[in-house]
């Protein structure tokens, strides 16, 4: 048996090495954003996946209002900071209210719930698939709640957002892709 440990071992080494290349080669190729273009991606994507008239159910985003997860946000593109540091780092264009995803936490998709704490509101937030420094992809993901009369259920959807820009621009909206219903 110590040859089979040494094997696993030897393979395990080799594995950990390979993984490790791997890790730093997509470090290496995607440079970390900096909080004015996160920003600029965000309302980009924003604006064209929820603009304000909107409907999302019985309510336009405008009416429902727009609860963004500025934490996770910057989590996602590799950065830890603190919920206060978040908002701020973040100076969005479009109007929204800080949110977390403990407001879904009193509500889900069999309407069994009350979801009291996302209300009206819209829950969003948004995670980088790729970028470059012309063209990046991103995951915009949308929640808000379906109201009847004896039940509240959880509604959203993700949506696939490719933006790019000029050397030195903004980022701007070109198209959407995928679009996944929860």
């Amino acid at each position: 048996m110590p040859i089979l440990n040494n094997l696993d071992s030897f393979w395990l080494r080799r594995i950990f090495v390979g993984l490790t290349i791997v890790g730093t080669s997509l470090e290496a190729q995607s440079p970390r954003r900096s909080p004015t273009e996160i920003a600029q991606i965000v309302d980009a994507a924003l604006e064209a996946v929820i603009p304000p008239e909107k409907i999302l159910t019985q309510f336009t985003v405008a009416e429902r209002g727009v609860r963004f997860d500025f934490g996770q946000t910057l989590a996602a593109f590799g950065y830890e900071v603190d919920e206060a540091t978040a908002r701020s780092s973040l100076s969005l264009r479009r109007a929204v209210v800080p949110g977390a995803r403990a407001l879904l936490s009193d509500c889900g998709q069999a309407g069994d719930k009350p979801c009291r704490l996302l209300g009206k509101a819209t829950y969003v937030s948004l995670t980088p698939i790729s970028a470059t420094d012309s063209e990046a992809r991103v995951w915009l993901h949308v929640s808000w709640v379906t109201t009847f009369p004896t039940r509240a259920y959880l509604s959203g959807f993700s949506t696939e957002v490719y933006l790019s820009r000029s050397p030195s621009g903004p980022w701007k909206f070109v198209r959407t892709g995928r679009q996944v219903v929860a």
